[in-house]
């Protein structure tokens, strides 16, 4: 199976401007996306966190984002070791 290369936790907030703040302030995080007001990634160089609000749509509120180097050998060895998929993966 291709190695992971990067997975993100998704972590549900309250208020994205407030979470923004915490990660970016107190915390030493960069902003490295944003996507209006309810979806962004922080990262510090090691880490990346999702941050959502729960208006987000497409993820429910324990999720995780795996980026792999091919999703579709990923999607056929889960398929045969016998994972079900809840939702579709996207590539």
């Amino acid at each position: 199976m291709p190695p992971f290369t990067q997975a993100f936790p998704v972590l549900t907030v309250s208020n994205l401007d407030a979470a923004l703040g915490f990660y970016t302030e107190r915390l030493g995080f960069q902003l490295d996306w944003r996507s209006g007001d309810h979806t962004a990634v922080v990262g510090n160089g090691v880490v990346s966190l999702f941050l959502k609000t729960k208006e987000a749509d497409g993820l429910g509120p324990a999720s995780v984002i795996l980026n792999v180097e091919n999703a579709d050998a990923v999607f056929t060895a889960w398929t045969v070791a016998g994972v079900v998929m809840l939702d579709t993966i996207a590539t």
